[in-house]
C-alpha cells in the first residue's frame, strides 16, 4: 500500500500506483513464456515445472495470487488479455479505495466521489492557483490540523484538539472551520457571497457548485489574511 499522501494525490489526479505498470510488464512476460512452442527451451521448462510444483514458490504463483486478489478469475496457465486484466485490476483498486476507512482518506473521499481527474485541474490554468486548491483539498495547507500532525510524536495532540488559535470558539482549525466558521473571515465571506449564497455548509458543495477559478481567488485572499494574523501573533510570516 502506498503512503496516505500518495493515495490521496493519485486519487486527485485519477492516476494509479506505479505497480500497475510493473504488473503490466510481468503479465506480458508471462504470456510470452506461455506462448513458447519449444518445450525444450530451458526457460519454458522451468516455467512449466514451477507452475506445477507449489513447493518452488515460483514467480508464476505470485502472479496467480495477484490475479485472484484483483478479482480476476484467471489461472496461471491461461492466456492473459493484459489490457483487460489491468483494467479490471484498476477498477478493483478504485472500488477498494472508496471503501478505505482510514480517517484522512475518509475525510477526503466526499471531495472526489469518482476516481477520475479532479475537474479543477483542467479548468484552472494558472499553476499557483491549481497548487493552492490541490494543497487545500489534500490537507497540506498549513492549518493547525495539518501542522499539528508534523510535530514530534510526543508533542502531538488528537486532531480534534488542534484548536484555532485566532478565535475563542475552541473549534478545531480544519478546512470546514477555515471556510465557513472563522469570524475573522466574515469580510471575505461577504465579499464572495456568490459562493456562499444558498450553499450547504459542506466542503464537497463548496468545491463542486462553483467556478474553481473563483474558489482559487477566495482561498488566496483567505490565506493572505491568515498569514497576516500569523505574523501579528508570532512576529514573523509563515
Amino acid at each position: 500500500m502506498d503512503s496516505i499522501a500518495n493515495v490521496i494525490v493519485l486519487a486527485e489526479s485519477g492516476r494509479f500506483p506505479l505497480c500497475f505498470c510493473w504488473w503490466q510488464q510481468i503479465l506480458r512476460y508471462h504470456n510470452r513464456i506461455n506462448d513458447l512452442s519449444d518445450d525444450e527451451r530451458l526457460i519454458k521448462c522451468a516455467f512449466v515445472e514451477g507452475m506445477h510444483n507449489p513447493a518452488y514458490l515460483f514467480w508464476s504463483h505470485k502472479v496467480h495470487t495477484w490475479l485472484q486478489g484483483q478479482a480476476v478469475g484467471l489461472g496461471i496457465e491461461d492466456e492473459l488479455d493484459v489490457g483487460t486484466v489491468i483494467g479490471s485490476a484498476k477498477n478493483h483498486y478504485a472500488q477498494t479505495w472508496h471503501q478505505n476507512s482510514l480517517n484522512i482518506v475518509a475525510r477526503y473521499q466526499p471531495l472526489q466521489p469518482e476516481y477520475v481527474l479532479a475537474p479543477y485541474l483542467s479548468a484552472v490554468k494558472g499553476f499557483k492557483s491549481r497548487k493552492l486548491i490541490s494543497r487545500f483539498r489534500c490537507g497540506c495547507h498549513g492549518l493547525h490540523v495539518d501542522t499539528g500532525r508534523l510535530l514530534p510524536l510526543a508533542q502531538q495532540v488528537p486532531r480534534e484538539q488542534r484548536h484555532c488559535v485566532f478565535c475563542a470558539s475552541g473549534s478545531t482549525e480544519d478546512e470546514h472551520h477555515f471556510v465557513f466558521d472563522f469570524p475573522a473571515y466574515c469580510e471575505y465571506r461577504n465579499k464572495f457571497t456568490n459562493i456562499f449564497w444558498g450553499l450547504a455548509p459542506t466542503l464537497s458543495s463548496f468545491y463542486t457548485l462553483h467556478d474553481p477559478k473563483v474558489i482559487a481567488r477566495f482561498l488566496r485572499e483567505y490565506f493572505e489574511h491568515r498569514n497576516t494574523l500569523v505574523a501579528a501573533q508570532t512576529g514573523h510570516s509563515p
